[in-house]
């Protein structure tokens, strides 16, 4: 028996010479040297037989890849989807769920829920070797050279983050995989990618109103300033005795900077107190508000 090896599917002059001769009955560590493709060949003398050959081999460890990274819009997190309930049996008889039409209880996407203040992450890795992998999460601010470490050794592909525990700024994620789970600690590989800039923006726009209401007849007017010092305005809406909140565009006709003013026509149909409230939200879901009393 002896043994030949390259990383060529077919044999060509970049392949090694034949190996000498493997004369153990009971097998040989193969002495070709490490390649993608291994060819064996045997030499019959008188009447000898070959009725089995078996190759045993460890492929070459390849890093994992962080393919994507996605950043969900604010106020929107991740929490993991319930597990699927699994016939007994089938989990019992140690055969791949899969086989039954079950998908993947590893691979199950994570349910999307309202959480005020969250910023998610979801990413997508690669490994070619089909192993297991743990997930690092670092951040840092634009303005910053090093990153810092958020979470560590997570096995889903998901993080949902509470915005408010970090200051508001600009912001670079940095994901980390690993296949740890499935390596020696001496064959270990990672792979990373960093994302777009993020920007967290935990402050809510500044509501002012600008004067009292004037008042005509059976109608008063009243205007508001709304600043935002983080992102831009995007939507703002009023509401009179705390009733519907009805949408109202600004003066120039568009909520989409950082200052804009509104101004108001209510109509005032019976005598009394009417209390008119302005809320303004920004890009990032934040709201401020205020309210200005109207008397007729």
């Amino acid at each position: 028996m002896q043994t030949r090896s390259g990383n060529t599917e077919k044999p060509d002059e970049t392949w090694s010479d034949w190996s000498a001769n493997y004369t153990d009955p009971q097998g040989a560590q193969i002495a070709s040297p490490k390649a993608k493709f291994l060819q064996w060949r045997a030499v019959f003398k008188g009447s000898a037989t070959l009725n089995e050959v078996n190759v045993t081999y460890l492929s070459r460890n390849i890093a994992p890849e962080i393919l994507s990274i996605q950043i969900l819009p604010t106020n929107v997190g991740l929490l993991a989807s319930p597990p699927i309930q699994i016939d007994p049996n089938i989990e019992n008889s140690g055969i791949d769920p899969t086989f039954f039409g079950l998908p993947p209880t590893f691979n199950l996407p994570p349910r999307r829920v309202y959480q005020n203040g969250a910023r998610a992450l979801q990413w997508t890795a690669e490994d070619r070797n089909g192993d297991k992998l743990l997930y690092d999460v670092y951040f840092r601010e634009t303005g910053e050279s090093d990153f810092k470490l958020l979470r560590e050794n997570l096995r889903e592909n998901f993080l949902t983050i509470d915005g408010s525990a970090l200051t508001g700024g600009r912001y670079i994620f940095k994901i980390a995989a690993k296949d740890s789970p499935s390596n020696p600690a001496a064959q270990t590989l990672s792979g990373e990618l960093t994302s777009e800039p993020v920007d967290i923006d935990n402050a809510a726009p500044t509501v002012s109103a600008v004067g009292a209401a004037q008042v005509t007849g059976g109608k008063a007017r009243v205007s508001f300033e709304a600043i935002d010092a983080s992102s831009y305005l995007q939507k703002a809406e009023y509401s009179i005795n705390g009733g519907e909140w009805q949408e109202v565009y600004a003066d120039d006709g568009i909520s989409d900077g950082q200052k804009e003013r509104y101004t108001l026509e209510i109509s005032l149909n019976n005598a009394g107190e009417y209390l008119i409230t302005l809320r303004v939200f920004d890009a990032n879901g934040n709201v401020g508000n205020a309210r200005v009393l109207a008397r007729k």
